[in-house]
């Protein structure tokens, strides 16, 4: 009910660009 594009609360940022991170992080040792 309400904050439909809003962030959960206590979910920072952080969390979400560090999925990027994490997969680019998998595909370097992968391709090493």
């Amino acid at each position: 009910m309400g904050g439909s594009g809003r962030p959960r609360r206590g979910r920072p940022p952080q969390a979400h660009a560090s999925l990027p991170h994490f997969i680019h992080l998998s595909t370097t040792q992968l391709s090493q």
